[in-house]
């Protein structure tokens, strides 16, 4: 209630209400004064609201209150409609940070002071509370519904919607909310395809979101240089971005869900891309799929996937501080490589295997975390099946003695000539890998 009056004050002030800017103030002052004299009677057992939305309390009570108030202050009703209608937008919209726990602190000291019968009990009372106000919560991506309080710029006449097209719900949270392209499953279709080398398709949270595509969400089939960042792939048919061939290619912040093969697919024939910060999450194949020569994954996460997290074969790949975790099968499967680098990554609660190396596929594997895979016990952290010797050192498995038994995860060796070496282990979780930008 204070934040609104503050803010009614302020866009009164600037509303352009001429001669009558300052009778308005007056107004508005006497009409959240018995605004507050009001409100506690809402909220005292058994009182009957309408609403619990703070927008139809409030308004309710403005509204019943205003017409009074702007007669006896001898000021147009109709003015303080529209303070109160500028105002509330932003008002239920605000970002309120470390004013919720100091609120929801106070009412429940409040509601201490009205039962005293608790007052024996309020430190107990007050223990689990703080602990929930206390947890910090750390954002990792979030999607707008698009639901929110503004009305687009049309005339009133071109709106066929009792919600006005609202759409402010998905600003606030994400202001640059990106345009939807919808190819509505049609035969056959990408959403978006780049053929001109050097293009650049949307910026870090400024992008797009690419849905229906009867293939794929977006396809580069350009020579090189492309620049994608910043977009949304759902519930395309096939993949949520690909990459045919090329060089040089980046793809940064971008966000594949849903789609119903891979959220990233890179052919083999493609050389020197760089992923960053990208999400796969919860598509009906794999996180990332890639072949080729000398690609560069940091910072990003598959989640959730129906098969694997990262499924790769070619030679010089790096993949730095990515995160693999609670997809269906397997973190990481690597195939059929040469010079591949694993290092810093964090590699956990897949259904299978951390990792898995199979059909002469080898790896450096240095410095990541593997534990809480193959929770039925029978798959094994690390399957080696490549027919090579694996070196594997500085890895956290899950205990300080390193691979073995819960909590810790094995590592295991199958087929002629496989072989891994662990020592030396890293006693605790490896810290400092790179995070998701999205």
């Amino acid at each position: 209630m204070q934040y609104l009056e503050a803010t009614c004050q302020r866009n009164a002030a600037g509303a352009r209400f001429g001669d009558s800017a300052g009778g308005v103030a007056q107004a508005l002052a006497e009409l959240f004064r018995r605004l507050r004299d009001d409100s506690p009677a809402l909220f005292i057992p058994n009182a009957k609201r309408k609403s619990d939305f703070f927008r139809d309390i409030a308004g309710a009570q403005y509204l019943a209150l205003g017409e009074a108030v702007a007669k006896d202050a001898g000021v147009r009703y109709d003015m303080l409609l529209n303070v109160f209608d500028r105002s509330i937008i932003e008002v239920e919209n605000r970002e309120y940070g470390d004013a919720i726990s100091r609120n929801l602190l106070a009412a429940m000291d409040r509601a201490l002071k009205a039962m005293p019968e608790a007052a024996a009990r309020s430190d107990r009372i007050r223990a689990p509370i703080r602990g929930v106000l206390d947890t910090v919560l750390e954002e990792t991506y979030v999607v707008g519904t698009g639901y929110g309080r503004a009305r687009l710029p049309f005339s009133k006449e071109h709106i066929r919607s009792e919600i006005l097209c609202h759409g402010l719900g998905a600003h606030v949270m994400y202001p640059a909310t990106a345009t939807v392209l919808d190819a509505r499953r049609a035969n056959n279709t990408n959403v978006v395809q780049i053929q001109a080398d050097g293009a650049v398709f949307g910026k870090a949270k400024k992008g797009f979101t690419l849905t229906g595509g009867g293939n794929d969400g977006l396809q580069i089939v350009s020579i090189t240089g492309v620049k994608v960042a910043g977009n949304v792939a759902l519930s395309n048919a096939i993949a949520g971005f690909t990459i045919f061939g090329g060089s040089g290619h980046m793809l940064t912040g971008n966000l594949a869900s849903g789609n119903g093969d891979a959220g990233f697919s890179l052919d083999d024939f493609g050389a020197g891309h760089i992923l960053t910060g990208n999400l796969a999450i919860a598509n009906a194949s794999l996180g990332f799929t890639f072949g080729g020569t000398g690609h560069l994954l940091t910072g990003n996460m598959a989640s959730a996937n129906t098969m694997n997290g990262f499924n790769f074969s070619g030679t010089g790949h790096q993949l730095r501080g990515n995160v693999a975790a609670g997809n269906a099968v397997d973190g990481f499967l690597v195939t059929d490589t040469t010079g591949i680098l694993l290092s810093a990554n964090a590699i956990h609660g897949n259904g299978r295997r951390g990792i898995r190396l199979s059909n002469n596929g080898t790896a450096t594997i240095s410095g990541n975390n593997i534990y809480g895979n193959d929770p039925t016990g029978i798959w094994c952290g690390l399957l080696n099946g490549s027919g090579n010797a694996i070196v594997a050192e500085n890895n956290f498995w899950g205990a300080a003695t390193g691979p073995g038994a819960d909590p810790a995860d094995d590592v295991c060796n199958t087929g002629a000539g496989s072989s891994t070496t662990t020592a030396p282990l890293a006693p605790k979780e490896v810290k400092g890998k790179a995070k998701p930008l999205f």
